[in-house]
């Protein structure tokens, strides 16, 4: 399964806890005007 979460500009919180909690998973990110994309591969 693969799971998006998008965030914008406020994203440095939300990356810290889920680099915490999905620190197991492979994360990649992904920069797009402005937003972004985290892509968990599980």
């Amino acid at each position: 399964m693969t799971r998006m979460v998008c965030d914008i500009k406020r994203d440095i919180i939300h990356l810290a806890c889920t680099n915490i909690i999905c620190i197991s998973k492979s994360i990649h990110k992904v920069t797009i005007n402005g937003m972004i994309f985290i892509y968990f591969l599980e």
